[in-house]
């Protein structure tokens, strides 16, 4: 049997529904956006570790991509979030709950949802970086004569 035939079996016995098994599985958009607009490395109290990339048109989220290693129900968590922020605006993304990301998920055992704390987390820390260093005047080089 293959590994992620097993991992799917194992899953499915302590609790995760098809769908987040499925999103977990497929690594739905697992990876790096290049040129990204707001990001944030959040380190879980399991030791969970995520970056997330999001890539703004305007005020709108065009992509968001995530790397995630640690527990499967994170994959899965930040797969289900990054699923609902495209197309969303900054004030719409900043509203998003553990209730939503659930409803695309399916559902996940009440022990796991520590996992999508830490995925809503992630996503504050990026839009939190974002808005600061937007507002943050710049700051020339100095000229050296």
């Amino acid at each position: 049997m293959t590994t992620k035939i097993l991992e799917s079996k194992k899953l499915l016995a302590s609790g995760f529904s098809d769908k987040a098994i499925e999103l977990c599985i497929q690594e739905v958009n697992v990876g790096v956006i290049d040129n990204y607009d707001a990001s944030a490395v959040f380190l879980g109290s399991e030791g969970d570790l995520i970056r997330l990339y999001i890539k703004l048109n305007g005020d709108k989220v065009e992509a968001s991509k995530f790397l995630c290693y640690g527990h499967p129900a994170s994959s899965a968590a930040m797969s289900a979030l990054t699923i609902l922020l495209k197309d969303k605006s900054l004030d719409a993304a900043k509203k998003l709950t553990i209730d939503d990301i659930l409803k695309v998920l399916g559902g996940l055992p009440d022990t796991e949802i520590q996992f999508i704390e830490l995925a809503i987390k992630t996503l504050n820390k990026a839009l939190l970086t974002h808005e600061k260093n937007k507002n943050s005047p710049k700051t020339p080089f100095l000229n050296n004569r």
